[in-house]
């Protein structure tokens, strides 16, 4: 009789085990596959979502481009209102520098109703020769526009412009901008300056930015840092990034453009398959820098290196205008 309730006991006990184990192996497949549910359609929304944010990149990276044209087109056309609003010559005036700074070309055009004949005097200064004078003469149908050039020597510290008509004279006054050559750490230390007095926009178009955050004394870092700085206080920072080139992948750009990207910089990697070997920076439209500076430790202090700092409005202009082509089709 004893032997008989062991045995049931023992039955009862090895059924229970079976069962629990049963029910326990069950419930954790149940699990597992509830998760792998949840994991797939995580994965699927963000798949979603990732693909939405690169849409959302590319329109705004195109809205952008496309208000900096339009803010631009609207400045010239301000400034054509008031020439002709003011205008008492019949002549309005448009001064530019040469891209290689040794000539000035003058636009020079009749707003009047009628044919007018215009001299064109340019007058420059210098330390040892204050006035110079050179002229141009051209006839003019109404509407006609016609450009001249003048040749500008290095010694210039100032020149200015003057349409002389039988109805009155037209002046435009240009101060010549300033270029500066800097050598090994002098565009270190020029360059971080500019950053922290932007006011309101930095563009930088760079083949090789490094950071290296683990790194206390690196320059690259520093100037990298400034332009987090200068998105957090408001300053418009757009950055265009080599990445694809006919070599390969510049992945030691990855670092640089995640780092900007989480602290509010407009960030954009060069994906054709070509060389973007430029080192530019455009400051407040009023300084670009242009040379032989990437932005990493090897360049910024190990190397020899040059750059040029400009401040002359054409050239400047030109720079910028050059980053939004390269911004639109990168």
């Amino acid at each position: 009789m004893r032997h008989a309730v062991w045995i049931a006991c023992l039955i009862s006990l090895v059924v229970g085990l079976l069962a629990g184990y049963y029910w326990s192996y069950s419930s954790t497949n149940d699990l597992v596959a509830q998760l792998e549910g949840e994991l797939l359609s995580l994965q699927l929304n963000y798949t979603s979502l990732s693909d939405e944010y690169k849409d959302l990149l590319g329109n705004y990276n195109a809205l952008s481009y496309e208000l900096y044209e339009l803010t631009k087109a609207y400045e010239n056309l301000a400034l054509r209102y008031e020439a002709l609003l003011s205008n008492e010559s019949g002549v309005a005036l448009s001064v530019f520098l040469s891209s290689s700074l040794n000539a000035v070309e003058v636009n020079v055009t009749n707003t009047y109703n009628s044919s007018l004949s215009v001299v064109v005097l340019f007058v420059t200064f210098t330390s040892e020769e204050p006035l110079q004078v050179a002229y141009d003469v051209c006839h003019l149908e109404p509407g006609e526009s016609r450009m001249l050039s003048f040749e500008l020597t290095s010694e210039v510290e100032k020149f200015k412009v003057l349409a002389v008509t039988e109805r009155g004279a037209r002046e435009a006054e240009v101060e010549a901008g300033e270029t500066t050559l800097l050598v090994d750490e002098e565009y270190y230390e020029s360059l971080i300056q500019d950053l922290r007095g932007a006011k309101d926009r930095i563009l930088v178009a760079m083949y090789s930015m490094i950071y290296d955050p683990g790194d206390s004394f690196d320059y690259a870092n520093d100037v990298i840092e400034e332009l987090a700085r200068a998105a957090e206080r408001g300053v418009k920072v757009y950055v265009f990034l080599e990445h694809k080139t006919y070599y390969g992948e510049m992945e030691r750009n990855l670092e640089a453009y995640e780092y900007l990207l989480e602290h509010g910089v407009h960030v954009k990697l060069d994906e054709q398959a070509d060389t973007d070997h430029m080192k530019l920076v455009i400051i407040d439209g009023e300084v670009v820098y242009v040379g032989s500076h990437n932005w990493s430790e090897s360049a910024l202090y190990y190397n020899h290196e040059t750059t040029l700092r400009c401040t002359d409005k054409s050239v400047v202009e030109a720079a910028e205008d050059y980053f939004w082509s390269l911004w639109s089709e990168g």
